[in-house]
């Protein structure tokens, strides 16, 4: 008897577990923001409206960081002859790198952390 009660706290804390990790809408919100943050630093300014216009868009599954100007992709990528290449969003991107594995590292670890056998 006390096999099948076992069994059955392991197959319960599994399905916590594929629960949590289904739906990482916290750790992308917190990547999100570490990005979103490093990336506004580093835009170039003239007026501020592009570091403004930077955000992180979460869902469960994922997190975009990007800008909603018009501008941002050339002044990100740069236009031969004529704009000078600018990365601030992949610029962010290898910053925060360590700090965003370390998000999504903590949320897996808690989410195994729920096993019991």
């Amino acid at each position: 008897m006390a096999g099948v009660q076992g069994g059955d706290a392991l197959a319960a804390s599994l399905k916590r577990a594929a629960d949590e990790l289904r739906d990482l809408s916290d750790a992308h919100q917190r990547a999100g923001n570490a990005l979103q943050q490093a990336a506004q630093t580093r835009a170039p300014r003239r007026t501020g409206r592009l570091a403004r216009g930077i955000h992180a868009a979460v869902t469960s599954t994922g997190v975009t960081v990007g800008a909603d100007v018009a501008y941002a992709w050339p002044i990100h990528s740069g236009v031969p002859g004529r704009i000078v290449a600018h990365p601030f969003l992949t610029d962010a991107l290898a910053a925060e790198q360590t700090a965003v594995l370390d998000v999504y590292t903590d949320a897996v670890t808690d989410a195994v952390g729920i096993v019991r056998t």
